[in-house]
This record gives structure tokens, C-alpha cells and sequence, in this order.
């Protein structure tokens, strides 16, 4: 093979190897199919009080909060709903969790979202909600997704697509 040969093998292989490790990124990327729910957008005025406000979906994934937000993190005592909603139109993902749903051992499940606010802590919160309708509600500005499982994958897909999506976008 003569040099000018393997010029052209080389920057051929390197062209491969590109477009693979992009194809690559972008599929991983997308993660695991998940089902979302879309609840109607409300407001997003601050307020004092939420006593006889309604939210549109439960956990509220938009409408009218506090003038407080919640910081990254997880939580052992629950966050009231106008600040993590406030967190919301920030573009953080909320991991939403009721231990009364769920059939082992709590410390099991709280230690699993506890990881993986800490593994990827921007803008992430781990919640726990007794009013949960299910074992785990992940939320983002306008996002819904309910799980009867802990499922790492599919969280971890909500969290890549819709962190940072809010209306109102902050660096923390």
C-alpha cells in the first residue's frame, strides 16, 4: 500500500469510528422507552398560600407555588408541594416515592433513589409523597411518569430527557 493509500485508510477509519461513537451516544442517550403523561400546564404565579389550589395532575408537574424552591438533594421529610413545583418551573425532575406501596423493605427503596439523586445530582430531588397514587412519580415542568416499580433505567431516561426543560431556566 502506498503512503497516499494509506492516508485515505486512515482517515476512512477514523470517519467510522466517529460516525459509530456518535450513532453510539445518541442511542444510549435516548434510553429505555418510557410512558408520559402530559398533564395541562397552569400557572405560574407565586403565592402565599395553595390551601384551596388544585393542581392538575398528582404529584403537580406545573401551576402556581411558593416563592421558595427545594434544592438538589434527597429528602427524608417531604417537601411541600408549592416548592418543588417552584423546582419545576426550574427544570429540575422530581423522584416522587410512597413507602406504603411498596412491598420489601423502605430502606431498600429510599437507599436505590437516594443513589441516583446523588450519581447525577443536578437538579434532581427525591421526594418521598404519601399522596402518591403510585409506588413512584417522576416529574419534570409538564411531565408525568408513574411506576409500581423502582426501575432505574426508565428514571434515569425521564431525568436525561426532561431535566432542565422548565420555563424558567436556572444554573442551579
Amino acid at each position: 500500500m502506498n503512503k497516499k493509500n494509506k492516508t485515505k485508510f486512515i482517515y476512512w477509519s477514523i470517519s467510522i469510528i466517529i460516525v459509530v461513537a456518535i450513532v453510539y451516544t445518541v442511542i444510549n442517550n435516548q434510553g429505555v422507552p418510557i410512558n408520559i403523561e402530559r398533564p395541562e400546564i397552569l400557572g405560574r404565579d407565586h403565592v402565599a398560600d395553595l390551601s384551596n389550589y388544585q393542581y392538575s395532575s398528582n404529584p403537580p408537574t406545573s401551576g402556581n407555588h411558593f416563592s421558595n424552591s427545594a434544592d438538589s438533594g434527597f429528602y427524608d421529610e417531604q417537601v411541600p408541594d408549592g416548592e418543588l413545583v417552584h423546582s419545576l418551573e426550574h427544570g429540575y425532575v422530581i423522584i416522587n416515592y410512597d413507602c406504603s406501596k411498596f412491598s420489601g423493605d423502605c430502606e431498600e427503596l429510599k437507599s436505590e433513589i437516594k443513589y441516583l439523586v446523588n450519581d447525577d445530582s443536578w437538579k434532581v430531588i427525591g421526594n418521598p409523597r404519601p399522596e402518591n397514587d403510585y409506588l413512584i412519580s417522576v416529574t419534570s415542568w409538564g411531565k408525568l411518569m408513574h411506576l409500581d416499580e423502582f426501575n432505574r433505567d426508565k428514571i434515569k431516561t425521564f431525568i436525561n430527557k426532561y431535566r432542565n426543560q422548565g420555563p424558567e431556566k436556572t444554573e442551579h
